[in-house]
């Protein structure tokens, strides 16, 4: 979640400039040859993180880099844009030493991007293995996920629970009453200023939003977002998960401080079926969106509970929005520990059409000011852009899919636009 801020990427990567060309020709040559630190440092490489650090001390009066350990896990953090257009993700340097490193070391700076706002890493193309540096890959899309990873799933044939109820749908003149017969979209927290527009962000408050879903890697770390659309079932970014197995999912509802859980609200629960909509396109990010299926059924309580899906056909430019996510603070920066809200007003097509080279589809809706600073950012891939009904109750009508950086004066966040695939969500959520 982007905040207005007087930090930014260029700060945090300042440190970078003043890297010398020497240091980086050692760094480089560490990673592609495994060749760990010289002798110089050897005292030092027991006590090594198996991370890429950066250190200045008396031996060292410049920053370096230490280079991670030969059993170090290749993780993609979070999304990136290279200066190529290409999408990529944030990886420690010794796993991604790109040919346009050992041409032009300087280039290095030009990649350089922040691990969990200590580690100096490379925005490494996605498709580094196919990458050429002689040669520009087409982009369809100028923007890229927010999520800290990517996944990749199909939807199986077994272990879908028997029992489901369906997704609620609010309709404008009757949304009292939700298709399943449960009241979605309430919650017993009101927001504090239900007509302020936040000026870059602020905390929600402990179940304001019972439908958010957060979705871990492993059991671990939090990586995308997503919606509770019934017992059974998460709304999320294809991107978030469409090379990702189910088993390496878990969804963790009821959450509010990732850092301090609280045992009694949340619930978590394992990953059978992973559905991504079949005409989604990993290269241009277009029909982002998939649905998760649980391993077991959630249980309502004021921490948890369903949303809203929009009616069709609204009307949404120039209405105010709300977005929430576990995302990073600011392009590059760290995530926030708790979960955050921000307001957005949602642009018109034809407006949104103008800020961008590569065309905005009709199954895409386009938020966030002109002035920039308040946007969704890395880490909030998959989470709810969420419309109050006039009743009160909250409905889904995006999903956070891409952009440019986060928060960049005149260009709004896209989001997959919900209302154009309920068809598709109610024949998927029916058994």
């Amino acid at each position: 979640m982007a905040m207005s801020t007087t930090t930014s990427l260029s700060e945090g990567l300042g440190v970078v400039a003043r890297v010398t060309r020497a240091t980086l020709l050692i760094v480089l040559l560490a990673s592609a040859l495994h060749a760990g630190l010289d002798d110089e440092d050897s005292s030092e490489a027991s006590t090594r993180t198996g991370r890429a650090v950066l250190r200045s001390d008396s031996t060292h009066p410049h920053p370096t880099l230490i280079t991670g350990d030969d059993d170090e896990e290749d993780v993609p953090f979070q999304s990136c844009i290279t200066p190529n257009k290409e999408p990529g993700h944030c990886r420690h340097v010794r796993f991604c030493v790109l040919d346009e490193f050992k041409d032009n070391f300087d280039r290095f700076k030009d990649y350089a991007c922040v691990i969990e706002g200590k580690f100096i890493g490379v925005c490494c193309p996605d498709d580094k293995d196919l990458y050429d540096s002689s040669r520009d890959y087409p982009m369809n899309r100028t923007g890229l996920g927010r999520g800290r990873g990517r996944g990749r799933g199909s939807r199986g044939d077994s272990g879908r629970p028997f029992r489901m109820k369906k997704p609620g749908f609010v309709d404008r003149s009757q949304s009292s009453q939700a298709l399943g017969g449960d009241t979605c979209g309430t919650t017993r927290v009101r927001r504090r200023n239900e007509n302020a527009k936040v000026e870059g962000g602020q905390e929600a408050e402990p179940g304001q939003f019972p439908w958010m879903a957060a979705l871990l890697r492993n059991g671990l770390q939090q990586f995308c977002g997503g919606v509770l659309l019934d017992s059974t079932h998460i709304l999320t970014a294809a991107h978030c998960v469409y090379n990702l197995e189910a088993g390496d999912l878990t969804v963790g509802l009821g959450e509010y401080d990732l850092s301090q859980p609280v045992p009694e609200r949340v619930q978590t629960f394992e990953v059978t079926d992973i559905l991504v909509n079949e005409r989604f396109n990993p290269d241009a990010y277009t029909d982002d969106i998939a649905i998760l299926y649980l391993a077991g059924e959630a249980e309502f309580t004021d921490y948890v509970w369903p949303v809203c899906l929009p009616p069709p056909d609204m009307d949404l430019a120039g209405q105010l929005a709300v977005v929430i996510g576990w995302g990073t603070v600011y392009y590059g920066g760290p995530p926030s520990n708790v979960l955050m809200e921000v307001t957005l007003p949602i642009w018109s097509q034809e407006d949104c059409q103008r800020q961008f080279d590569q065309p905005i589809l009709e199954t895409e809706i386009c938020a966030g000011t002109e002035a920039g600073g308040r946007d969704s950012c890395q880490g909030d891939s998959g989470g709810p852009l969420l419309l109050q009904m006039n009743d009160g109750r909250w409905c889904n009508i995006g999903i956070v899919s891409f952009g440019v950086r986060c928060g960049e004066p005149g260009k709004p966040g896209v989001y997959t636009n919900v209302g154009m695939y309920l068809d598709w969500i109610a024949q998927n959520t029916r058994r």
